[in-house]
């Protein structure tokens, strides 16, 4: 019994022990910054607690294939320190894919990582695995150029040339609006069907629109998100290259088959425009 209980604990510090930032390698991510102290004293969140970390926002992360969260303090003097979390997933585009969640069109973006922007004392941004979130409590002009620049270290750390995901490229250029793109890695409209998907607004006189992208290993599996979304309508499947669901909660959905891939498009009222756009979509996105 006594060996027992020394193996959970062993087990238990092994979860909660800030050490572990270097076993695994992700401590080299953390740049050293002349005149700044540098802690770990935090322990190693996981999926098993990271509610206690950010409670009511676990679940999001978790659906994006959340492994780890490491995080480091810098301070110097008397400040609040500057605090680094570092957001591990299981891929760069479930990392982009919980970056976008958070992000608007409208903030202040700036040139760190892949894409990234920055709020007084907040600075996000994606790079490779790592979604990427550094914290000040203080906002003055000092503090925010600090953090500018230590985010430019940590990017470099984790990837000097990261870059968005490459399915992003196939959507058109023309109409679209800027820091638009999202993946959703569940219930993209509400549906379990539609998982892993790539999305871009755009806007188009008085349209403004949502185009969308499911890549499958197999084409037989875009049928089958097909042949759902029949079921979920109501209606009988049909043949053919373009598809059009009467969709109770997201209007007139259009989707188009193209091999491996499902192109997609809601908030146009008619057929016309749907196929139109389709068209385009799937000559941009040719391989």
């Amino acid at each position: 019994m006594k060996q027992i209980f020394v193996f959970i604990g062993c087990i238990l510090l092994w979860v909660w022990n800030p050490a572990r930032a270097q076993e695994t390698g992700v401590e080299g991510i953390f740049p050293e910054v002349d005149g700044y102290d540098i802690a770990f004293d935090y322990p190693v969140y996981q999926p098993g607690n990271l509610w206690d970390y950010i409670n009511g926002g676990a679940d999001a992360y978790l659906s994006y294939d959340f492994i780890d969260l490491h995080i480091a303090g810098y301070s110097r003097g008397e400040g609040h320190p500057v605090k680094v979390e570092l957001y591990r997933h299981a891929t760069p585009v479930h990392a982009f894919g919980i970056y976008s969640q958070e992000r608007y069109p409208d903030f202040h973006f700036v040139e760190v990582g892949a894409e990234g922007y920055q709020e007084g004392g907040i600075l996000n941004f994606v790079a490779a695995r790592f979604y990427v979130k550094i914290i000040s409590h203080d906002d003055d002009p000092e503090t925010e150029k600090f953090i500018l620049e230590l985010a430019g270290k940590v990017a470099d750390n984790i990837d000097p040339e990261p870059s968005l995901p490459v399915a992003l490229s196939l959507f058109p250029s023309e109409n679209r609006l800027p820091r638009t793109e999202t993946f959703v890695a569940r219930n993209f409209m509400g549906h379990e069907f539609l998982s892993g998907v790539f999305a871009v607004q755009y806007e188009e006189g008085d349209d403004r629109f949502t185009l969308f992208l499911l890549e499958k290993e197999q084409p037989g599996e875009c049928r089958e998100v097909l042949e759902a979304y029949y079921r979920f309508t109501k209606t009988e499947f049909l043949e053919g290259e373009y598809h059009m669901m009467n969709d109770p909660y997201n209007g007139l959905v259009g989707l188009r088959l193209d091999g491996n891939r499902i192109w997609g498009v809601t908030g146009l009222d008619s057929e016309e425009q749907i196929r139109e756009t389709l068209g385009l979509v799937c000559i941009a996105g040719t391989p």
